[in-house]
This record gives C-alpha cells, structure tokens and sequence, in this order.
C-alpha cells in the first residue's frame, strides 16, 4: 500500500488550486482514465502524487489544442519524441486551415458590409455610364417553371455548391438576360442564373464578364416583375444617345431577402456592355 504525506502528495484540492481547476474537472479525467490519483481511499479521498503534477501539465496544455480524451490518455502512458511531434503537426496544419477559413469570411464580410454601405448611398433611377471590372460568374441555365416550388428548387440547384462550401461565400443570386432576347425586346427571357466567384474559384459552368464599359440603373421597388420595365429604360437611352448595345445584360440583387422582409424594399442593379455607334 502506497503511503501518502504532505511532503509526496497533493489532496484533490491542492492538486486542482495548482492548475486553476475544479475538483469535478478532477474527478472528470479520473473517470475518462486520463488521470487517475495514485492513492484513493475508502472514504473517496484522493492524492495525487508528485509526479502526476507533470502528467497533468501534459493533459490540461494538449485539451487546450482540443485534443481528444482517448489521444490525451493513449499519449500520456506512451510518450515519445516522434508522437509530439505528429500531434504538434497535426494541429498546426489544422490551425492553418481554420486561419485560412477565418480570412476568406472576414473578406466576405467586407464585401457584404461594401455593398450594404453603397446601397444606402445609392442614386436610384439615373442611369450611368460607368467602367466595370472583369467578373467571373458561376452560370445555371435557367427554365420558366410552372410552380413556384420549382422554381425555387432551381435557385436553390444553383446555389447548392455554395450553401455546401464551409466558408461564407459572396453568393448572391443575379440573372443574365442574353443580348438576342434584347433586340427581340424579350427582357422576361431570363437566360442564366449567376453568382459572382473568385477567379480561383474551381465551379463548373463559368463565364467571364468583360472589364469595359456598361450602361447602368439602379432601382428601388425592383422585385422580378419589374425587370422588363428598368431593361426598356436602358434599351430607350441607348437609342437616343446613339449608343450600341453590344453585350448581355446582368441583373443584379444589391438588396434582397437578406436585408428586408419585403420584396418591395429590394434594390436590383442592371448593366448591359455599350459600344458608341459609328
């Protein structure tokens, strides 16, 4: 039988005041078989000796990496040099992943806090003529469905590589109306579904819209229905001011489901590529 002293042993409460920790946190690895005290007598009375004072150091610095129980207890009854190192390994590569994923949300926020900035600020129902940068767009040919259960069954096809993704993804829905559909004044013949991505960005089915300049207007109020009315705007503009109308026109949400409860308040921006007529 092991005798205990003050001078070789901890009672529950000195060994748990050391480490800044309950007894029950104690009595939580005891029963995990992390950390057993070397004497427990009939009354439930523990000591901890000495040298478990190291064990613990171990155990309470490797939960803090989030180490599982069952890896804490297998490392601390078989320590070796080679083992640290795979554990220490291990968790900086993880490390790094969730740094990496902290990094591309913080970058999302940003650009949805822009885009909520810019809306407030917003001229809505002028037209501009303004220089656009090059967008990579990830594309969902788009079908006029029945019901609208399938309709959202399609959006929701579409954005269902970004809802998967763990990051926070910039994922705003937008619509391409092509050029054809234009010169037809066809402007509820809705082509594609689009979502900005990164150019980095593996998605199947992309498309590169042009840095060059567009004919654009913002709108207030502007649910689908009113689409075909801020497209005649800017077929009717291009004409008068002897402007061509060269590209596909792009539809997109500034504010949506996101940011109102009503359809009424969302903001919708529409750009179409321009050439001056000769």
């Amino acid at each position: 039988m092991i005798e205990k002293t003050s001078t070789t042993h901890f009672s529950a409460g000195e060994f748990a005041r050391l480490f800044n920790v309950s007894k029950q946190t104690l009595f939580y690895y005891e029963r995990h078989g992390v950390l057993v005290p070397e004497i427990r007598e009939e009354n439930g009375y523990r000591y901890y000796s000495l040298s478990q004072y190291y064990i613990f150091d171990i155990i309470i610095n490797l939960r803090k990496l989030g180490l599982p129980l069952k890896d804490i207890a297998y490392y601390v009854k078989n320590r070796n040099l080679d083992d640290l190192m795979h554990i220490f390994n291990d968790k900086k590569t993880e490390y790094e992943k969730q740094l990496s994923l902290i990094q591309t949300n913080i970058e999302t926020i940003n650009t949805r806090v822009a885009r909520l900035q810019a809306v407030k600020e917003l001229q809505c129902d002028l037209i501009f003529v303004e220089r656009q940068p090059e967008e990579h767009l990830a594309i969902t040919p788009f079908i006029r469905q029945e019901t609208l259960k399938k309709s959202v069954l399609q959006v929701a096809k579409h954005n269902y590589p970004f809802i998967t993704d763990e990051s926070f993804k910039d994922s705003l829905i937008g619509y391409i109306v092509t050029n054809d559909s234009i010169k037809k004044k066809a402007y509820k013949d809705i082509k594609y579904l689009c979502t900005k991505i990164s150019s980095h960005d593996n998605s199947e089915n992309v498309i590169v819209k042009e840095s060059c300049t567009y004919l654009t207007i913002s709108a207030l109020h502007c649910f689908h229905t009113e689409y075909s009315e801020q497209i005649a705007k800017l077929v009717d503009y291009a004409k008068v001011n002897n402007l061509q109308l060269t590209g596909n026109l792009y539809i997109e949400q500034l504010r949506n489901y996101w940011s109102t409860n009503s359809p009424n308040d969302y903001v919708t921006k529409f750009s179409i590529k321009i050439a001056i007529k000769k």
